[in-house]
Order: structure tokens, then sequence, then C-alpha cells
């Protein structure tokens, strides 16, 4: 269990915004994503790189959370090579807005050889960029053999040599229960996350992941809880961890205050002191 993300708010599910985790972000949300990212760059080893993400069932935020994650590990300066390998869909693809004059030059149009792996490589750096290094290549044009692209010895080099040019490359799959193409991907990448969505995917699908467990299908099989409401004690716990850290702070400025009152007090002093020796002096004098 790679760790839990946390729901979005109710302003952001309204707006359709996709990528929510920022620099300045410090909500439960980004939070989560935070201790996600940690934990999955504890489960990779140095020539662990290329990470798919999958599901059951559509729904469950795969692309949302591939995509948020993606930004996360871009924000602490890793590399990031985010591929859309849902050539049924194109849910990515979608969300980072192609112009139309561009869609051609997808994954897909290198698979299929119309494009070179440098062209590829160009079109994704200069326009599809959300953050310094971190990339995004979309579908393209939707194809007619969305499988037999991604069994083709191009997508296999694809993947090598971007290994060579970044940190991480995430793949956004389709769902298991759907088409067999995340079952063909999985061959080709070092670790597979499984995302199961609260309040979405049925719990009798936590059997059928053992079971897929068990058969070696998938690589060193995580999974990701979306959407959590978060229980009341995961809240209570955080409200008083919260309250404690303010505390502390409220208790170093404090100490802060004293220090400098403390040390003008005694420079009065010691002025004052200065003064009367002074002082005193002149009468002697005098």
């Amino acid at each position: 269990m790679l760790g839990v993300i946390a729901s979005s708010d109710k302003e952001d599910q309204k707006s359709g915004v996709s990528l929510l985790v920022s620099e300045t972000g410090r909500d439960m949300l980004n939070e989560t994503f935070r201790m996600v990212r940690t934990n999955l760059d504890s489960a990779c080893d140095n020539d662990m790189k290329v990470i798919m993400f999958t599901s059951f069932e559509p729904a469950c935020g795969k692309t949302f959370t591939s995509l948020n994650l993606a930004m996360s590990f871009a924000l602490t300066g890793k590399k990031i090579a985010l591929i859309d390998t849902d050539m049924r869909t194109a849910a990515l693809s979608n969300i980072i807005e192609t112009p139309e004059s561009s869609r051609d030059l997808g994954i897909c149009s290198f698979l299929n050889g119309t494009t070179t792996y440098r062209q590829l490589l160009q079109f994704n750096i200069q326009k599809n960029r959300f953050y310094a290094g971190f990339d995004v290549f979309p579908v393209g044009v939707i194809p007619l053999n969305p499988t037999e692209l991604l069994m083709s010895e191009r997508f296999g080099k694809m993947l090598e040599s971007l290994k060579k040019k970044y940190d991480y490359v995430f793949l956004d799959c389709t769902p298991l229960d759907i088409v067999t193409d995340a079952t063909i991907v999985s061959k080709l990448v070092d670790l597979t996350v499984f995302i199961f969505r609260e309040g979405h995917t049925d719990r009798r699908k936590v059997r059928e992941l053992e079971k897929t467990y068990k058969k070696g299908i998938f690589k060193n099989m995580h999974l990701i809880l979306n959407d959590s409401k978060l229980n009341i004690s995961f809240n209570k716990y955080h409200t008083r961890y919260n309250a404690k850290v303010k505390e502390v702070a409220k208790q170093i400025r404090a100490s802060e205050r004293t220090k400098l009152i403390t040390e003008k007090s005694q420079k009065q002093t010691s002025k004052k002191v200065k003064q009367l020796t002074s002082g005193s002096k002149e009468v002697q004098q005098s």
C-alpha cells in the first residue's frame, strides 16, 4: 500500500481542474500526494524507472493520480515523462489540450513509423511541459489497432530510450476489466500501481487483485486508495497534530520575544550604568 489520496475540495471538483498539486499547495490533497511520492520513491530501486498506473474499472482516478503524482515528483527536481498509453479514450491527452494542428504528433505516430523519436521529443518538450523537467506524451490520433501498437518492438525501444533521459517514466494505462492493453504493457514496466477509489470500486475486486498478484502477472504490485474522505480518527489526529505544531510555534515566538526583551533590558541597564559611572567620575574630579 503506497498510501491514501485525499478527496479534492468541492470547488476543485466543480471546476474540473485535474492538476491540483502545486509548489505552494498545503491542503490535505497535496500533503497526501507528498506521502505517496515518498513511499513510491522508497519502493523503487535505482534501476526501477518505468511505472504503470491501472485499475479494474474506469473512473477510479488513474489519470488524475498519475498526473498529480508526476507533478509532485517534478517539484523535487526529478525529470518525469508521463505517457498516455490509453489509446482507447486518450483521457490524459484531452486534459493537456494538444493543439488540433499537432494532434498527429503523438506516440501513435511514432509507433506506426510516421514520426521519428527526435521529433516526438522535440514536440513534447516544447509544447506539453507543465513544469521544468516534466513532459507529457499524448496519444495523438487515436489508432484503429492500439493493442498491436503496444505489442510492437518500437514501443519497447521508446521506453528504453526514455529511461535514459528521465528519472521516472509514468504510463497511464487502460482499466483491466475492459481491454488487455494494461496486461501487455505490464511486461515492459518495473512497477505496477493499482488505483482503488473510495465509494466507487467494488470491495470484492480486492480478492480478484489478490489472485492476480499470486499469479505474478504484474511486477512489484502496489496499491493507492484514491478520493478518500479520511475517517474521523484520521482527521482528529491531524487536528491535534496541527494544534501541537501551532502551540510549539507560539512557544518559539514567545521565547524569541523574551530573549529580545532581555537583551534590550540588558543594553539599557548597561547604558545607565555607564552614565552613572561617568557622572560619579565628573563629581569626583570637580
